[in-house]
């Protein structure tokens, strides 16, 4: 369970959300939406520990969040994959900073590379990949990171259509596992099929 109470989030003067509370109360999708500038992903930045609030804080299963912790994975609208890593050698790096890869991991990786449409392109750098392939090898490097929270910006936005939805589908079967899932969009029709109803306006 996520509480976010009472925050406060400023950038100089400038107030971006003033004194906002919410509940993710359960393990699913929740949706924010909003217009641009009302503090969104500010909001995600102060969840997982990387901004500090100027006010109110932010618990998780009731202990304060102070800073970033493994448990929280996020993925920003400008997702950057490691330049002097391939495909797999990128999904494979948060296990790689946890403990050794094993044959079971590759398989794992291999198995969400084709899920995410890209098979056969494990040897390739990201400066080989087009900008939809890179968001989705961000997505699949989170989705490998397997966290009990997940953060995502925009996840989806780069993508064609056709990719759009079989990702959507994607996430809602990842969702029906042991995870809290909280995605910033500006379409209301996706905030709608993901999170059945969960959705936080700002």
């Amino acid at each position: 369970m996520i509480e976010v109470k009472n925050v406060t989030i400023k950038y100089g003067d400038k107030v971006v959300l003033d004194d906002f509370s919410v509940n993710f109360a359960e393990n699913g999708i929740y949706c924010i939406v909003g217009p641009s500038g009302c503090g969104k992903s500010s909001l995600l930045r102060v969840i997982s520990g990387l901004l500090k609030p100027a006010g109110g804080e932010v618990l998780i299963n009731g202990k304060a969040v102070r800073k970033p912790s493994k448990d929280i994975a996020v993925m920003y609208q400008q997702y950057e994959n490691y330049p002097w890593l391939n495909v797999l050698q990128n999904v494979l790096f948060p296990i790689k900073m946890q403990r050794r890869i094993t044959d079971e991991d590759k398989t794992k990786a291999n198995k969400i590379l084709e899920s995410f449409g890209l098979e056969g392109e494990n040897d390739k750098l990201p400066h080989e990949l087009s900008g939809g392939m890179n968001q989705r090898l961000a997505l699949a490097s989170v989705i490998m990171h397997n966290p009990p929270v997940l953060l995502m910006d925009e996840p989806l936005s780069a993508l064609d259509p056709e990719n759009r939805l079989k990702l959507q589908e994607f996430l809602l079967e990842f969702s029906k596992g042991d995870h809290l899932i909280i995605i910033v969009t500006h379409s209301m029709d996706e905030a709608e099929k993901l999170s059945q109803g969960k959705i936080v306006r700002l």
